[in-house]
This record gives C-alpha cells, structure tokens and sequence, in this order.
C-alpha cells in the first residue's frame, strides 16, 4: 500500500497493493489559489525540517526512503510499515525476475560464469509439490527491488532449525531506501515466531559495505570457522570412490 503526497494541501492519492480491497484512487481538488498556499507552506516546513536534521530519517521504527535524498514527510509516508507492504512471499509469476536478480548478484560477487540455474529450476525448486527453498520479494512502489532466497538449516548444539540466507540482492538504484534490512527483518521474525535460534549467512571478504551493514544489525562473523565446498569433478570423483577402513574424519 502506497501513499502519495503531491503537496500538503493539494492532491493525495491511496493506492491499494494486489492481494489488498481492489483499487481505490481518492483526490482531493481544491481552487489553485489554496493549492498555491499549500505548496508555500509545504515548502517552508520543508526547509525547516531540513535544517534542524528531520525529514529523511523519520520517526523511531520507521523505514524511512533513500538516505540523503531530502523528500521530508513524502519519505516517511512511503517507508511506513503500516501505509506501504515493502516485503512479499514470492510468487511463480516472479521467477523470471528471481533470475534476472541472481545473475546481477553474480555480476556483483565477480562471478557470472558460475551461474547455471534456469528458470525451470527455480519455479520446481520454489514451488513444486514439497519445496524446500524459500524466497521472499522486497517492492518498491510495486516494482521489485530485491529479494533473498533461503532454506532451513538445523543445529545440534542448540538442538532447533534455523534459516540460511543464501542469496540476499538489493538492486543498486534502490540501495539505501530500507530493502535488505527489511528483507533481514523478516526472516529474524520468522526465526523468533517459529523457534528457530539462529538466521545465518556468508559474505565475501571484500564487500566492506555489507559487513559494516550486517555488524549494525548485531550479526557476527564466524572468525573460528572456514566453509569447504565439494562440486562439479571433485564431488563426483568423491562419490565414486570406495570409503577405505580408518579413513573416516574423526570429526567435524
């Protein structure tokens, strides 16, 4: 759901998401002398707002639009919780953009060639007869900003499920309006509202900016631990192989 200020006094339009009441478009004309005034006044608080430092971070617990990008109360109407859905479960109808969006991750991370997923893939791996990857769609005024791709984990220490992030991508000229900490936000209350203890995820040594981001929301980085992989000739040459007599780890 949308809110949309064109001046204080002048023309106010509700916009209903899909999956909401239908469509519901309410303006409010008024003579332009009035309209003129409003604009004025609109303008000066604006500007007073500007220079006492409100505007663009909005109130306490408010997702608030573009850092830096000086809308005032437009901003704060847009990042409300409760006046606009910024997160939705993805649909079938998404996965092409799903696609779009994990190649433009790997375009980021540096490594386009690694991409191999098809769009057959994700709609069976998403939503065939029991999936168990999940994804959920940020919005930004009905376009798709970003999205993250997750599935369950379980640990035997704490003895509960968790989720692991795989894939968290924020588009660039979306960036900073709220999207991936809402996106994260989600997931940590899907966490808490099912038992889960523990929502984890992997970030590339270099991108200083998302680790800056996640140490502000309270994560930490598993210093002690190293991820190894298996794939593609080693995997297969590992499953092939007869397991020898005393060659078992002994332990994770």
């Amino acid at each position: 759901m949308a809110l949309i200020v064109g001046g204080a006094l002048s023309v106010m339009t509700l916009v209903f998401s899909p999956g909401e009441p239908p469509f519901q478009i309410i303006t409010v004309s008024i003579a332009a002398a009035v309209i003129g005034l409003g604009m004025r006044l609109e303008a000066a608080l604006r500007e007073r707002r500007s220079e006492s430092g409100v505007g663009t971070a909005g109130p306490p617990g408010l997702l608030t639009g573009r850092a830096g990008a000086g809308r005032g109360w437009t901003d704060r109407w847009r990042g409300s919780p409760t006046l606009r859905r910024m997160i939705r479960i993805a649909t079938p109808d998404d996965v092409p953009v799903i696609l779009e969006l994990i190649h433009d991750l790997a375009e980021y991370e540096k490594a386009p060639q690694e991409v191999q997923v098809t769009e057959e893939q994700l709609r069976d791996t998403l939503f065939g007869d029991s999936p168990a990857v999940f994804a959920h769609i940020a919005e930004d005024e009905g376009e798709v900003a970003g999205f993250a791709m997750w599935f369950l984990n379980y640990s035997t220490w704490r003895g509960t499920h968790g989720i692991y992030l795989e894939d968290l991508y924020v588009r660039p000229d979306l960036r900073g309006g709220g999207h991936g900490k809402a996106l994260l936000t989600e997931l940590a209350r899907i966490c808490v509202e099912r038992g889960y203890q523990r929502l984890e995820w992997s970030v590339l040594n270099w991108n200083e900016p998302a680790i800056r981001f996640y140490r502000s929301l309270g994560a930490g980085p598993m210093d002690e631990w190293t991820t190894f992989r298996l794939t593609d000739e080693p995997l297969r040459r590992l499953g092939r192989a007869p397991v020898a007599a005393g060659q078992e780890g002994a332990s994770r």
